[in-house]
């Protein structure tokens, strides 16, 4: 067994050179590949791949679809790493600004234009908290070997130049720019000027090959005082209402404007306006808006107005038509009354009188000398009803009827 242990030993060093010359790349990373020290052109992608044995050949796997994470403005511990990766936990609990958050929170200068030096200091503390989310380039093979030969400390690169840039952007803004709407904004800002960073951070002074995906701007509060952080909550709660109001007005102000003209109110506001503008001296371009206007009043517009519009149109052709029927109606009288006036007066006179005598009783007497009719007629005003005295009676004939 001592004369073939040197035969083992040799055997398995030539498995383990072997095997070393196969390389397995994952799906979603490339390997960027050495030979005797030189970096080949192009990279590994996803699958099998056989080399030449180490160490004349390296690979170095690179996730290069991988999103990776670093939250800024706390100092890390494990409890916090674990609570981040996983969301779900109990410990995961809404932020309050009266309350401690983390076990040291990194104080930011923001500045406030509102403020004057003769009141109070022009800037105010903040702890903010910055989520920043990364992936290496891959659009190219010439992208991921960049990455892979700036990557000797590639988190520590990013995070430097993050809190450089978080500290610029704060400097030269507002407090409002970060609470509120104003932090999405922020945020877009820091993200922008924070790629721009890692495409000069190079150690040639050419980019580091990441692309910065997300960064966000999270749990921004003052520091944990109670009357500071009520300070800042009327300041948000101030700014959220008029917002909040802002928006109801522009709904309503929406409302009102298609109640009043429909979807094209616009259009024939334009209209409306240019017709107020045009020089009343020159009729004819004064003419020409009017006609406009009406125009779209008439086939354009919805809403109030062409409610309006409409029923004066219906009014104006009633009218219209009533009084031609009117005119028509006095031709054709006249011309019976010139064929016989006679006639005509007559049979005027008893339609007036069947007319106005609908709603009065008429009594008929069949006698052939009308002279000899006597009519009596009573001035005297009707007697007024008694019921008390009626109902008196009445109880005093049921006693006479019981005796």
């Amino acid at each position: 067994m001592r004369k073939q242990i040197p035969y083992l030993l040799l055997a398995q060093a030539a498995i383990l050179m072997i095997l070393t010359c196969f390389v397995v790349v994952p799906p979603g990373h490339q390997a960027v590949m050495t030979h005797f020290g030189t970096v080949s052109e192009t990279t590994a992608k996803p699958g099998l791949h056989i080399t030449w044995p180490w160490p004349i050949d390296r690979a170095t796997i690179i996730p290069v679809e991988r999103i990776q994470r670093m939250v800024l403005g706390y100092k890390h511990t494990e409890r916090d790493d674990e609570i981040d990766r996983n969301p779900n936990m109990e410990e995961r609990v809404p932020i309050l600004w009266t309350k401690k958050h983390y076990e040291q929170e990194y104080k930011l200068l923001v500045a406030d234009r509102a403020a004057s030096t003769d009141s109070k200091v022009p800037v105010n503390l903040l702890s903010v908290n910055m989520p920043v989310q990364w992936q290496v380039k891959h659009n190219s093979d010439a992208e991921v070997i960049r990455f892979e030969m700036q990557s000797a400390d590639i988190q520590g690169i990013i995070e430097s130049l993050a809190y450089r840039e978080l500290t610029r952007y704060a400097a030269s803004a507002d407090i409002n720019d970060l609470l509120g709407r104003g932090g999405i904004m922020a945020a877009d800002t820091i993200r922008k000027q924070l790629q721009e960073a890692c495409d000069d951070a190079g150690y040639d002074g050419k980019g580091l090959g990441v692309e910065i995906v997300y960064v966000g701007l999270g749990g921004i509060h003052p520091p944990q005082d109670e009357e500071v952080a009520q300070t800042y909550q009327d300041v948000v709660s101030a700014i959220e209402t008029k917002d909040a109001k802002i928006m109801q007005s522009e709904g309503e102000a929406g409302k009102t404007r298609i109640d009043a003209c429909g979807e094209t109110w616009e259009q024939v506001y334009k209209a409306i306006v240019e017709e107020d503008r045009a020089d009343a001296s020159v009729a004819a371009q004064k003419a020409a808006k009017t006609a406009e206007v009406e125009r779209l009043l008439r086939s354009v517009a919805g809403g109030k107005a062409r409610e309006i519009v409409s029923n004066a149109e219906q009014n104006a052709y009633s009218r219209l038509f009533a009084e031609k029927s009117s005119a028509e109606r006095y031709a054709q009288q006249m011309e019976a009354f010139n064929a016989s006036p006679s006639t005509y007066m007559l049979r005027t006179y008893l339609r007036m009188v069947a007319t106005s005598m609908t709603e009065v009783r008429k009594y008929v007497i069949a006698m052939n000398d009308a002279s000899k009719v006597i009519y009596e007629i009573d001035l005297k005003p009707p007697a007024a009803v008694d019921i008390l005295g009626a109902q008196v009676a009445a109880m005093e004939g049921k006693n006479e009827k019981s005796e």
